[in-house]
């Protein structure tokens, strides 16, 4: 498996903006949160996925890494509908 899956950072940016409207409901609700985290943007994504890819080889090597391996099918399936 690649470690970014070619147009990953371009489908983020689309489902942020079909999400704005969830989203600005969220950070009204939750002031505590940093909006420009939520909010990130493509150069921001691609940064991240290059540090993640960089480091830890994969997301899944990031959730091994963390500790958080049990946890990795339960966010795929929420992540992707199933």
């Amino acid at each position: 498996m690649r470690c970014r899956p070619q147009g990953l950072v371009g489908d983020y940016a689309v489902s942020r903006e079909y999400n704005r409207i969830r989203l600005e409901k969220f950070l009204s609700e939750h002031p505590e949160v940093d909006r420009e985290i939520v909010l990130a943007n493509e150069k921001s994504m691609d940064r991240f996925l290059t540090l993640i890819c960089g480091k830890f080889g994969s997301t899944e090597g990031y959730f091994d890494q963390m500790g958080l391996s049990v946890y990795k099918e339960a966010i795929r399936k929420k992540l992707t509908g199933e």
